[in-house]
């Protein structure tokens, strides 16, 4: 894929009047439990590195773990896993042109260079996706995105609050 990829969110993101009302919502999601399971598997762990391919990143923690997380149509998935899937690494950033013309650039090394060593948090999920934690840094978004031209479902990563 080259040039500038048009996309939409996959699914719908539910809006909320407050951020309570966002924070009750994502706590009662019913894919909470896994998040809270895998962030289990995680603790005391540390970043090592990531690749990604257009569908899947691959986050490597020390002690031989990794989280595999992609996207398909019904959204993103994740699993903890003591063996990397392979996947042809996307050579340099990819830059996303979201509707009404905004666009964003997805660079798998530069969200991973200033995560590396980071201690884990927590995995959170929500209406959007999923959420990385690392002790001290911008949370690492990765939310499930349509294609406009071919509806191809790519998986979408970047920096939040």
């Amino acid at each position: 894929m080259s040039g500038i990829i048009p996309i939409r969110p996959c699914g719908t993101i539910n809006g909320y009047a407050t951020a309570n009302e966002a924070i009750r919502a994502a706590a009662n999601h019913p894919r909470q439990p896994k998040a809270r399971e895998d962030s289990a598997a995680l603790e005391g762990r540390c970043f090592v590195g990531a690749a990604c391919d257009h569908r899947h990143w691959l986050v490597e923690f020390t002690g031989a773990l990794w989280l595999d997380v992609s996207a398909g149509p019904a959204g993103v998935d994740w699993a903890v896993t003591p063996q990397p899937v392979p996947l042809r690494p996307v050579a340099g950033p990819t830059s996303f042109e979201w509707p009404g013309g905004p666009v964003s650039t997805v660079d798998c090394q530069a969200l991973s260079e200033p995560r590396r060593g980071a201690e884990f948090w927590r995995l959170q999920v929500n209406d959007g996706g999923l959420l990385l934690y690392l002790r001290s840094l911008p949370i690492l978004n990765f939310h499930a995105v349509e294609r406009r031209d071919t509806g191809e479902v790519l998986l979408f990563a970047c920096d939040g609050d």
